[in-house]
């Protein structure tokens, strides 16, 4: 795991924290021309992918973790936004890009 360590101000006191690389999911909104999408965006690597929303799984934040661990990306944790309505998955892996 990646660990980050700082230090507040002077204090000599050291705090770790875990290093993690996020994955925000959010839904758009069907329109006149193309149904309901899920973006799966790469904060770090500022990179997108949009696919069509999946019925069969029938819930971003799941179809965000298929699309990641499909890639070989694992999950570690997530955070929902209850003020946006978006899930921002948290993993380890820095290596692996989400291009198809």
């Amino acid at each position: 795991m990646n660990k980050y360590k700082i230090r507040i101000g002077n204090n000599p006191k050291e705090y770790t924290l875990n290093h993690l690389r996020a994955f925000n999911i959010k839904c758009l909104p069907p329109t006149d021309f193309k149904g309901t999408r899920v973006v799966i965006n790469d904060l770090r690597n500022k990179k997108r992918v949009i696919e069509s929303y999946n019925y069969e799984i029938g819930d971003i934040k799941n179809q965000g973790f298929k699309f990641l661990k499909d890639l070989g990306i694992k999950v570690n944790s997530f955070y929902y936004n209850e003020k946006d309505y978006t899930y921002t998955l948290l993993s380890e892996n820095f290596e692996i890009m989400i291009n198809k």
